[in-house]
């Protein structure tokens, strides 16, 4: 396991209650740039069981390295396992869902307070599961310095803060947490051919949450975002730039137009009515 972005699958992963047991196969290592052609991002969102859980370990590995004491890995070096908590797995799609949902709602008005205040709480709860796992700071440490700063004097919780503020700080408040919410470190690699030295670009990935952070960030970068779906809520990827609302999933099109249908009927129903009755009061 090293920066540049190798990382062992995993065999024999069972998944129990709390609980994820598994053994790490460093024969079977793949490379953390071509897992984002895989979408290992969206496979993460898309888990909604412990089958499914034990089905991405086993293709992508764990999420995070500890060591024997349980300590986390942050550097090569020494002896590891896979992260054994399941919280840790279901807090961060969670964190990673409420990311970027609010980067998708970020100029909607109408949805941004509701969106900050989520991802304000899996932050959180984020928090306390991860511990030490992840190297980078929590978003909420930014935004309680944040809060001290623009309103000292409100007596609530950071939670309670985001709630009660104006529209125009919530814009301030979005942007803080988008702005500390992933840090995605890059660099040169390189390797002496016969015919020269070859160089690569590329990011510097400690383990698969960092890689899961960076795709959502390359993704922004590449302007593709994931998009949740306006009627179930599943995230998709869409296949063009074209702008979609609705996952693959035919259902969801169908019931948006038969309520559409419904609302328009209804609509024209009660301006026949309307007209009805001007009518006999003429």
């Amino acid at each position: 396991m090293t920066e540049t972005g190798s990382w062992p699958r995993c065999k024999d992963v069972v998944v129990e209650g709390d609980h994820v047991s598994s053994v790490l196969d460093y024969e079977n290592e793949y490379d953390f740039v071509d897992a984002y052609e895989r979408d290992a991002h969206l496979r993460l969102l898309e888990i909604g069981n412990e089958q499914g859980l034990a089905a991405f370990i086993k293709s992508f590995g764990p999420l995070f390295m500890t060591r024997e004491d349980g300590s986390p890995v942050l550097r090569p070096g020494g002896t590891f396992q896979g992260v054994s908590s399941t919280r840790v797995y279901w807090e961060f799609q969670k964190w990673l869902r409420a990311l970027l949902r609010l980067l998708e709602v970020r100029s909607d008005s109408r949805n941004l307070r509701s969106a900050v205040v989520s991802f304000v709480e899996a932050e959180i709860r984020a928090a306390k599961s991860f511990g030490n796992l992840r190297a980078k700071a929590p978003a909420g440490v930014k935004l309680a310095g944040f809060k001290v700063w623009r309103q000292r004097e409100h007596p609530g919780s950071l939670t309670e803060w985001v709630r009660d503020a104006p529209d125009a700080l919530i814009r301030e408040i979005a942007a803080v947490l988008i702005a500390e919410s992933i840090e995605v470190k890059s660099g040169f690699g390189a390797r002496v051919k016969k015919r020269g030295i070859e160089v690569i670009a590329r990011p510097k990935l400690r383990n698969l949450g960092d890689a899961l952070e960076w795709m959502c960030w390359y993704d922004e970068f590449l302007k593709r975002p994931l998009v949740f779906c306006s009627e179930c809520g599943k995230p998709f990827r869409p296949q063009s730039a074209h702008r979609r609302k609705y996952c693959d999933d035919k259902k969801c099109g169908q019931r948006v137009a038969s309520r559409n249908y419904r609302r328009r009927e209804r609509l024209k129903g009660k301006r026949s009515g309307q007209r009805n009755l001007q009518e006999e009061l003429h």
